[in-house]
């Protein structure tokens, strides 16, 4: 029988510590000179490159990034003219006119600075035209790279007064040049205006059938009251549903007037690059509400020998109104057509 005292189970215990401590360290000791060893080290780098080697390589795209980094330096601004012609085309086309107008209900803009009716001050903030038109004046390549494209996809409203500069500035005579002809061409109309010179408007819709020419109210068009019938003045305490319907429906005639602009017929079309017209003039007499409208067409000697081959002269316009479709179109009731040429 062993009896143990307190002062040796202190000892063994003391003793068996001391033993754990020594065999740990061995052990980490070992682990490390093995891992140093350069037998071990070389087999598993060696090992790990060859299956790196194995897996072929993915060729990776080039991006816009890259092409940034290659071509900037870290730090410069970047120039628009640097970038590839495909990238600067992209570039444009974020700078074009992205609303659709038609009709005077969404008429297109005529200055940069409208004037809103004076009820309207407090909630209408002036939208401006064409925000992208700076870039026309950064230098000639962007002007004749942005120009073109800025044009065909502009929506230009004009003044009567305004419609020979426009034309006599991006397609006068004689190469014209309707390739950038916008894609929406209105003329801001009034009751004051008696006339108006039509034959450039319809030289333009006979190059580019896709562009939209008409005429709209001008007053409606910029969303101004009905005048009042006490003073005829425009203010916003008169804006009564009737007199706001009248107004509206004495503009009926541009209704005809355009379209008569919109007629495609081919014939009709082909006799107006051909010269064989003129001069087309419109014009309007009577009170608002009850007016009549005249379009005066004015041919050339050798037009009118070949349009009018009939007699008397009355059959043969009623002949030619019926060759170009003229005739058949509802506009035809509701216009005096006149026919003019030059004799000697």
């Amino acid at each position: 029988m062993t009896v143990t005292t307190r002062a040796g189970a202190k000892r063994a215990h003391e003793e068996a510590t001391n033993q754990s401590h020594q065999d740990d360290s061995g052990s980490s000791h070992g682990s490390q000179s093995s891992s140093d060893s350069p037998s071990s080290s070389s087999g598993s780098s060696g090992s790990q490159s060859e299956r790196l080697l194995a897996i072929p390589a993915k060729k990776r795209r080039r991006t816009l990034k890259d092409y940034w980094k290659a071509t900037v330096p870290e730090g410069q601004p970047f120039r628009i003219l640097d970038l590839p012609a495909e990238l600067r085309n992209r570039v444009y086309n974020f700078a074009m006119d992205p609303s659709s107008y038609s009709g005077w209900k969404n008429a297109a803009l005529i200055r940069s600075r409208n004037r809103a009716p004076v009820r309207l001050y407090g909630t209408v903030k002036p939208s401006p035209t064409r925000p992208f038109t700076g870039l026309l004046a950064v230098n000639k390549r962007i002007r004749n790279e942005y120009g073109p494209l800025a044009r065909r996809n502009a929506c230009i409203r004009l003044l009567p007064y305004q419609i020979n500069p426009f034309f006599s500035t991006y397609h006068r005579p004689p190469n014209y040049n309707y390739a950038n002809s916008p894609k929406l061409l209105q003329i801001s109309w009034d009751h004051s205006y008696n006339d108006s010179h039509m034959l450039p408007m319809n030289l333009m819709r006979a190059h580019c059938p896709t562009t939209t020419i008409e005429f709209v109210p001008h007053h409606l068009a910029n969303n101004e009251d009905p005048v009042c019938s006490a003073c005829e003045d425009r203010h916003w305490s008169y804006n009564p549903p009737a007199a706001i319907a009248d107004e509206i429906k004495s503009y009926d005639y541009l209704t005809h007037l355009n379209a008569f602009l919109a007629h495609d017929n081919k014939t009709w079309l082909q006799d107006i690059r051909d010269g064989k017209v003129e001069s087309v003039e419109a014009a309007h007499c009577g009170e608002e509400g009850n007016t009549a409208l005249h379009v005066i067409l004015r041919f050339t000697r050798e037009g009118a020998k070949e349009c009018f081959k009939e007699e008397p002269i009355l059959d043969a316009a009623e002949a030619y109104f019926n060759k170009v479709g003229i005739k058949d179109r509802d506009f035809y009731k509701s216009v005096d057509m006149y026919v003019t040429t030059k004799v000697n």
